[in-house]
């Protein structure tokens, strides 16, 4: 089995770098660590030192003046190589759910897994390398692996990692407004004309975040947003940076209730990556809003027709794909008058369940196509009799349990 060294950057972790690390040796066999600390003023350093002398698992803690993101991640790279076989980086609010296949290592770095707390949105990123000294990060902020070899797998298993929000930093006041101001200097200095746009991206996502968490000055800050997704699309790069702006736009355009500005960016989203359905999703539900039911209908039929795609594709929103373009289709269906269709989705929120939302909304639904559901056949029936008691709260479930008997 291949040796693996943990490397990390931690500052003022200490309300929880114990369980991270009790979490990662759980799911990785970790044999070696190094880890950087750039100026905590609580005990994070003392809890790694125990946490480690308790795990007999050997290794190095470093205090560094901070920089950046890269030039401090480089730092801490650096004094893994000749350590181990591998190297895993960790930020100390992440934590891994399930189970990882982490034998018969062979590829120059890998992907993992990951998603939000919420588990809605899911995305790779490359938290797994072969100790080789080539490799360098690169950015100011939102910082990437850069690998010379381009040999990158996927690690394999049930598992995700999940992008936590309780360490130091993300409870910084102002984190995503002080995040923007940094890349949109970065952006602005054009030091590195490669990186300008993922510095115009995140920027945009940076401003997007902040008016999530300020009201009073939450319109100017999605007009911030706006701008900086634009910029973006005057850039190359990543081509799904490309897809989410688009999309972003036609969002942040509705938002300020320019409903006619965002129908065009949606289209275009989709037109730029039509291996992804959110896009045309958004455009049902815009439609179904202004009880333009017919042309909703037909998007969220579009939309069915599209996977989940499975791959290096950013933020990719698996509510919209598991129940979300389901429920659209459900209500179309039924303004539309095509009941039979109306009822066949309605049934499948109820029966798979994913989100018990979808399913009260469902059992409206049912309650109001009686003729469908005494044509169903038995077996169907008793599945719905089944489901239908976990919610034999909802006033319409006696209803339903009448016309099923």
């Amino acid at each position: 089995m291949s040796s693996i060294c943990l490397n990390m950057i931690v500052k003022n972790e200490s309300a929880i770098i114990a369980a991270t690390l009790q979490n990662i040796v759980q799911h990785m066999p970790i044999s070696c660590w190094v880890i950087s600390d750039t100026g905590s003023s609580d005990n994070t350093c003392d809890i790694i030192r125990h946490f480690f002398a308790e795990a007999g698992i050997e290794g190095e803690l470093y205090q560094d003046e901070w920089v950046d993101f890269a030039h401090n991640r480089n730092l801490a790279l650096q004094r893994c190589h000749g350590k181990s076989d591998y190297v895993l980086f960790f930020d100390a609010d992440d934590f891994f759910e399930g189970e990882v296949n982490h034998k018969d290592l062979t590829h120059h770095s890998y992907f993992m897994n990951m998603c939000d707390e919420s588990k809605t949105t899911y995305y790779l990123r490359k938290l797994l390398i072969k100790n080789d000294p080539r490799f360098k990060w690169r950015g100011v902020l939102h910082e990437f692996i850069e690998d010379p070899v381009k040999d990158t797998g996927t690690l394999c298993g049930n598992y995700r990692v999940i992008s936590g929000r309780k360490g130091a930093r993300s409870q910084e006041k102002d984190k995503y407004l002080r995040d923007a101001a940094v890349l949109q200097a970065a952006y602005q200095k054009a030091a590195d004309p490669d990186l300008q746009p993922r510095y115009a991206f995140y920027c945009a996502q940076s401003y997007h975040d902040a008016a999530l968490y300020d009201e009073d000055n939450r319109q100017q800050l999605y007009r911030n947003a706006l701008h900086w997704y634009k910029v973006r699309l005057t850039e190359q790069g990543f081509s799904e940076e490309k897809y989410y702006s688009l999309m972003r736009i036609g969002l942040l355009y509705e938002r300020l209730a320019d409903i006619p500005a965002a129908i065009p960016f949606l289209l275009e989203a989709f037109q730029e990556n039509p291996l992804r359905t959110e896009s045309l999703y958004h455009l049902a539900r815009i439609y179904n809003h202004l009880e333009k039911h017919h042309l909703a209908y037909q998007f969220a039929l579009m939309a069915k027709k599209v996977k989940i795609p499975e791959g290096n594709f950013l933020f990719v929103n698996h509510d919209i794909y598991h129940f979300w373009i389901d429920y659209e289709l459900m209500i179309n269906a039924f303004k539309v008058k095509d009941f039979s269709a109306s009822y066949a989705y309605a049934r499948k929120l109820l029966l798979e369940d994913r989100n018990e939302n979808m399913a009260v909304r469902a059992i409206a639904v049912l309650r109001d196509l009686p003729v469908n559901l005494r044509s169903d056949s038995l077996r169907n029936k008793k599945l719905l009799r089944l489901r239908l008691d976990k919610y034999s709260q909802n006033t319409a479930v006696e209803e339903l349990i009448r016309l099923l008997s």
